[in-house]
């Protein structure tokens, strides 16, 4: 488990700070939406990954970045399609906003993973038209079935959300 050593980087690292960056175990908060709109241009996020940096994805504020962490995701995946030829296959742009967060933050002994003992922070997507990974990245709101937060639900599908107890009870 990594320590919360995360930071937020536009364009300016070099190849020789992201090996500095990996080997002290740092990690990457990746914001494309917001780095495009102020910057025209975002991290080197392919330098930083083929150096060991890990790389997670956040939003930045409002004005410049997502409204939500979907948006950011529909970004990332654009850029990456677009930009960066497909250099991250769907399960790690995937890990960018579930295992790779919690990692980053500290917090992979609690979130982050479906297992005994952990905080059941946990949202369900509809896959019935996008399989696999790809059931988030294209997720629009609409596609969220049920968002549970320590087993608590939060948001979702009447039908999901009846079988576990209210956030607010």
């Amino acid at each position: 488990m990594r320590s919360s050593k995360c930071f937020r980087i536009s364009a300016g690292v070099r190849p020789a700070d992201w090996a500095l960056l990996a080997a002290r175990g740092s990690a990457l908060v990746w914001s494309p939406r917001s780095n495009v709109s102020l910057y025209g241009e975002t991290a080197r996020v392919t330098e930083a990954a083929r150096l060991g940096v890990q790389i997670a994805l956040g939003t930045d504020w409002i004005v410049s970045g997502s409204s939500s962490l979907l948006r950011e995701l529909a970004c990332a995946d654009a850029w990456n399609r677009e930009r960066l030829g497909g250099f991250f296959t769907d399960e790690q742009l995937w890990l960018m906003v579930t295992r790779n967060v919690a990692d980053a933050s500290g917090l992979l002994g609690r979130l982050g993973l479906l297992a005994p003992g952990r905080v059941a922070d946990v949202a369900v997507f509809d896959g019935s038209a996008n399989p696999d990974f790809r059931a988030v990245i294209d997720a629009a709101p609409q596609d969220v079935a049920l968002v549970l937060r320590s087993g608590r639900a939060l948001y979702g599908e009447a039908a999901a959300r009846y079988r576990f107890p209210s956030a607010d009870a």
